[in-house]
């Protein structure tokens, strides 16, 4: 690190650019780690100075451009929506996860609410305040573990509960306590192993697409459906933002909202706004 140079980092960086066609969210990852490492040796009095700092890209021009997902593999339509909560519902009312038994209702109520999965695993009934949800902590896949903050620097927030959303957890209350499970753990898990209910919803949103017949997508899909869904409802995007748990609305509109209308439906709208 004494002999590293400008010359020789800037150089491979940018070969490194090249040879992996770097978007933003691709570069501004692997920069981070170089800034931070070189950061560290600043601070441990190995070098005098971050070279990192003096390394100029051209962004605009040497970064590859980063379109947009295609709407249809990053939300669940209009159609496909309703037939996903039927099913789920169905699937609950027999039992079929025996031992994760409310994955189902996590399913749906991510619908409803827009919340992360960890967060969603991580939830209790002390949440609940009123018609809202108060979200404080969720799971950590990688380790297990029960993390009492969220995703980012945005903190604790607050998720009003829609009707549907409330019969939900009104029903699990009940169950729980029919089958003498308690209702001082988390809500969406049996037991206290809030990563085995974040791994089963993720398989089980699969494997309900593929009874369905619909394209596959993950259970972070669910989220973006949610938000796209307020935002196309006429919530106020900066509302929308805090709900979805966003520090920027450019993180909102870029990277979760998506048009959820099939192509028919698409087609009628466009001719409509330009009658």
């Amino acid at each position: 690190i004494k002999q590293l140079t400008k010359l020789e980092l800037d150089t491979w960086i940018h070969e490194m650019i090249r040879k992996y066609s770097m978007g933003k969210h691709q570069y501004g990852n692997f920069s981070l780690i170089i800034r931070q490492m070189l950061e560290f040796a600043v601070d441990s009095e190995i070098v005098d100075s971050n070279v990192f700092l003096r390394v100029k890209v051209d962004k605009k021009r040497v970064l590859t451009p980063e379109l947009k997902k295609p709407d249809h593999t990053q939300v669940f339509n209009k159609s496909e929506e309703p037939l996903l909560v039927q099913h789920a519902w169905e699937q609950y009312e027999k039992g079929r996860n025996y031992v994760q038994r409310f994955v189902p209702l996590g399913i749906v109520f991510m619908f409803y609410t827009g919340l992360r999965i960890g967060e969603l695993s991580a939830l209790k009934f002390s949440d609940i305040e009123g018609n809202k949800l108060n979200i404080q902590r969720m799971v950590c896949y990688s380790t297990g573990e029960v993390i009492n903050d969220t995703k980012g620097t945005f903190g604790v927030r607050q998720v009003p509960l829609t009707p549907e959303a409330s019969a939900i957890l009104a029903e699990i209350r009940s169950k729980r306590e029919e089958l003498e499970l308690g209702t001082d753990g988390y809500i969406f898990c049996p037991y206290d192993r809030p990563v085995n209910t974040y791994t089963a919803i993720q398989k089980a949103i699969k494997l309900y697409c593929k009874e369905l017949g619909i394209e596959g997508r993950s259970i972070h899909k669910v989220r973006k459906t949610m938000i796209s869904t307020m935002i196309d409802g006429g919530l106020n995007l900066n509302t929308s933002r805090q709900i979805a748990g966003h520090m920027d609305e450019r993180t909102t509109l870029n990277n979760y909202y998506f048009d959820r209308s099939d192509e028919a439906e698409k087609y009628d709208n466009f001719v409509r706004a330009l009658a």
